[in-house]
């Protein structure tokens, strides 16, 4: 005689093999439906513990439902909140979700998103010579979206996969010296001249620069007024025209009004506003004999033209943009100058020192082991 099947309550779901899958099933109400789903293992303690998950997700007011929504979905919450939020790195954040993060993780789903998946990717970047100071800004993405899905209603996503950040030792250290100035100046398009002297002058970011508009520029006053959506920290600075600047924006205004006077950006080309010229920049570089010199440096460029000048750190650290002092001092790079600079005004002092030492002990004895000698 067959041993009798036990009775099963209703409510409680069901956990049964599927002749076409080597993995067990379960089935349950969720409230609206009934939802069968395979269990992901052949292991029935942990099948049932699954069901067990999945009821509880009902009673608690969660769906129980299996995640359904692909990471691709969660990376365009991000690309939402930088687009509603107006930021600066709008465009960049496009880029890196679009090409590289959508391709890599798009097509799964949150549950599906493990740490080999995490670690290939990151494998994958660093093969093709990336920083991991650049594979953390990607991953800083990939987070977010996370975050964002756990925290939407309805709820997205239940879980939030730990997604470390790498070890960064690849500070920047470049910068662009006074002699190499002229040389990519003559060398870059015309309408990248005028960003580059701008750059130069105030280190401004990229963003920044691109985001200004005509009416921000005061040239009697000497003034440019960057408004706070643009800028990184979300608050408005006022930067100084010195230098180069002030021819080169007076021709940039008073060329734009006479060949796009609808166009409101500071930096365009024909109309439009300029949002790359990376390829501009390395052919500029390359022929003034700097390649592999980056736009950012000159951002570092110019907090350290500031410093040498004798701008308080304070007016600097308003000028470039920077939150805290530490950010500003890790911009103001040393190099060898610095350092025999500082070795001959430390051998001066040390040396005046003693000249005052043997001025004041000029004719007097002195005491060696208690003798005195005269």
């Amino acid at each position: 005689m067959s041993k009798r099947r036990a009775k099963r309550t209703k409510g409680q779901g069901s956990v049964f093999p599927d002749p076409r899958s080597p993995y067990l099933q379960i089935s349950y109400w969720n409230g609206t439906r009934q939802v069968r789903q395979s269990a992901r293992t052949d292991d029935h303690g942990e099948a049932v513990k699954l069901l067990q998950r999945k009821l509880a997700e009902h009673v608690i007011g969660k769906s129980a439902s299996p995640e359904r929504i692909k990471l691709a979905a969660l990376l365009q919450l991000v690309v939402d909140d930088y687009r509603r939020n107006d930021k600066a790195d709008l465009r960049e954040t496009e880029q890196r979700v679009n090409r590289l993060l959508k391709p890599a993780f798009g097509h799964l789903r949150p549950a599906e998103f493990t740490t080999k998946a995490l670690n290939d990717y990151i494998e994958q970047r660093q093969k093709l010579g990336r920083k991991n100071g650049t594979i953390n800004r990607e991953l800083a993405h990939l987070r977010r979206a996370f975050r964002l899905g756990f925290q939407h209603d309805p709820q997205l996503v239940y879980r939030l996969p730990v997604i470390k950040a790498l070890k960064e030792d690849n500070v920047r250290e470049g910068f662009l010296e006074q002699e190499h100035y002229g040389l990519i100046l003559d060398a870059l398009t015309e309408e990248v001249k005028p960003i580059f002297v701008v750059a130069y002058h105030l280190g401004m970011r990229t963003g920044e620069l691109l985001a200004l508009k005509r009416s921000w520029v005061d040239l009697p006053e000497g003034l440019i007024y960057v408004k706070g959506r643009v800028t990184k920290n979300r608050e408005p600075k006022t930067a100084p025209i010195y230098g180069d600047m002030g021819p080169w924006l007076d021709m940039l205004l008073s060329r734009g009004q006479v060949e796009s006077p609808k166009c409101v950006w500071l930096f365009s080309r024909d109309g439009k506003p300029i949002h790359s010229f990376k390829g501009d920049w390395a052919q500029a570089c390359e022929k003034a004999g700097v390649s592999g010199l980056l736009f950012h440096d000159l951002r570092r460029t110019a907090v350290r033209n500031m410093i040498r000048a004798g701008v308080p750190a304070k007016v600097a650290m308003e000028i470039s943009g920077h939150k805290t002092a530490s950010m500003l001092w890790r911009y103001d790079i040393t190099d060898t100058r610095d350092v025999k600079e500082a070795g001959r005004r430390t051998e001066s002092y040390l040396k005046a020192k003693k000249e005052e030492k043997d001025a004041t002990t000029c004719g007097k004895p002195t005491e060696y082991f208690g003798t005195k000698t005269s």
